[in-house]
């Protein structure tokens, strides 16, 4: 991917190509969230991670970033702490009091030793200040990847999905509205 600058603060982020291939311990790849309010940072990420193999899903704001979690297990979490609607910091509560095992990793401007240690404490696995290399990032991902237990593909249960006269669903025999 060619180098990307975007604005952070005073300084820019760079991402470039990296030349690191797949590992082998990880058939398949692994399942990113990316949660960044800034759409071209986020689309960047996306597109590089998904270069070296990785599913990932983009959530724009904070609230997406939860709406995507209660639907989706995932390896390994990027995540922004200043996210417009749900914070960033609450969205990384959430992730440690539901105990998937999906792994944090906070990329964010946010950058003094203070910044850091609130974010560690706050139970992210990783934290890495903008600007950032995009080979860093990467490593990182797939450091926190080889600790994550391996997300699960989403699976719809065996069922009949039909329509509900109050514009609801529900499955077949015994399910419930949703």
């Amino acid at each position: 991917m060619p180098p990307f600058y975007a604005p952070a603060g005073d300084s820019a982020v760079s991402v470039t190509d990296t030349q690191l291939a797949p590992p082998a311990w990880h058939r398949g790849g692994m399942r990113i969230l990316v949660a960044e309010d800034f759409e071209v940072l986020a689309e960047a990420v996306a597109a590089g991670l998904r270069q070296e193999g990785m599913a990932v899903v983009v959530a724009l704001d904070g609230d997406d970033a939860v709406e995507h979690l209660t639907v989706n297990r995932y390896d390994v979490i990027v995540l922004d702490r200043d996210l417009p609607g749900v914070h960033g910091d609450e969205v990384c509560r959430r992730i440690v009091a539901a105990g998937t095992g999906s792994r944090v990793l906070m990329l964010t401007a946010a950058s003094t030793v203070r910044d850091r240690a609130e974010g560690l404490g706050l139970g992210a696995d990783d934290y890495l200040p903008k600007p950032f290399d995009f080979a860093e990032l990467v490593a990182r991902v797939r450091a926190l990847g080889r600790r994550s237990a391996p997300a699960t593909p989403p699976v719809l249960p065996a069922a009949t999905w039909s329509s509900t006269p109050r514009g609801g669903w529900r499955t077949g025999p015994g399910g419930g509205w949703n």
